[in-house]
C-alpha cells in the first residue's frame, strides 16, 4: 500500500496493527472532507455578566475531547452550581448575583484552563522525531495492559 505523507494512514503507521485497522479499512468514500473542526471556547470572567442567569459545561468552556475532560467539567459545574443554589435562602437579587458570580468566576477559570490544555493536546505531535510523552491530567499517558473481558 502506497502511503501518502500527511494522510491518516501515514499519521497512524507507528501504531500497533489493532489500532490502525479501522483507518486502513476506511476508504476515501468514508472520509469527511473538509475534516471535522474541533471548537474551543475560553472566556474571561468579565465576559459573562453576573446576574440571575449563568452557564455551565460546553456553553461556558467548550473543548475538544482529546483529554476526556469536557464531561467531567460539565458534571463538576452542575455539582458546584447545585451547591451554590442550595445555599440561597433569599429572593434578594443582589445576593443571588453574588452567589452565582462566585460560582461563575471559579467555573470559567477552571474550565478555560481545561479548554486550553485540550487544545494543546489536539496540536501535540503524536509521532515522529519530535514526539514526546503525552500528558493528561498532569500525568504521562501509558498503554493499558491487554485484558480479556467475558460477559
Amino acid at each position: 500500500m502506497k502511503v501518502i505523507p500527511g494522510t491518516a494512514i501515514d499519521k497512524t503507521k507507528h501504531l500497533p496493527p489493532k489500532l490502525r485497522s479501522i483507518v486502513e479499512k476506511t476508504g476515501p468514500q468514508g472520509m469527511k472532507h473538509p475534516p471535522i473542526h474541533f471548537w474551543t471556547l475560553t472566556m474571561d470572567p468579565e465576559m459573562l455578566p453576573k446576574s440571575r442567569i449563568t452557564l455551565l459545561g460546553d456553553a461556558a468552556h467548550c473543548m475538544p475531547s482529546f483529554r476526556g475532560e469536557g464531561g467531567f467539567h460539565a458534571l463538576l459545574d452542575a455539582l458546584k452550581l447545585g451547591k451554590a443554589l442550595a445555599r440561597l435562602r433569599t429572593n434578594d437579587t443582589q445576593v443571588i448575583k453574588k452567589v452565582l458570580g462566585d460560582y461563575q468566576d471559579e467555573m470559567i477559570e477552571r474550565g478555560s484552563k481545561a479548554s486550553a490544555w485540550s487544545s494543546i493536546a489536539l496540536d501535540e505531535p503524536w509521532s515522529g522525531a519530535n514526539a514526546g510523552p503525552s500528558i493528561v491530567w498532569g500525568l504521562p499517558v501509558v498503554h493499558l495492559p491487554e485484558e480479556k473481558v467475558t460477559l
